[in-house]
């Protein structure tokens, strides 16, 4: 079963490659929080934002990078253009 709207799969250096479909539902990008602290990198992707909460959406593109808190609300915002493919390191 698939954990959420994504595909992933485990790097050599212990990163998790994440992959969102440019058609991922709207519905399925809801607003969540995470266990641990994360470095998301941008590896690939256009049309997609990151809005953490009490701040506007982000424009995601290639080499952005950003850490997103343990236990602080956020969500993807895509604007369907291309897959979004991202690396997540957990801290």
């Amino acid at each position: 079963m698939n954990p959420g709207p994504y595909s992933q799969a485990l790097e050599a250096d212990c990163c998790i490659h994440r992959v969102f479909a440019a058609g991922v539902d709207d519905l399925e990008l809801k607003w969540h929080r995470d266990d641990r602290d994360r470095v998301v990198t941008v590896v690939a992707g256009r049309g997609w934002s990151l809005q953490l909460e009490g701040s506007l959406p982000a424009p995601l593109t290639p080499g952005y990078v950003v850490t997103i808190p343990r236990l602080g609300w956020h969500r993807l915002i895509s604007e369907g253009r291309e897959d979004l493919h991202v690396r997540i390191r957990e801290l």
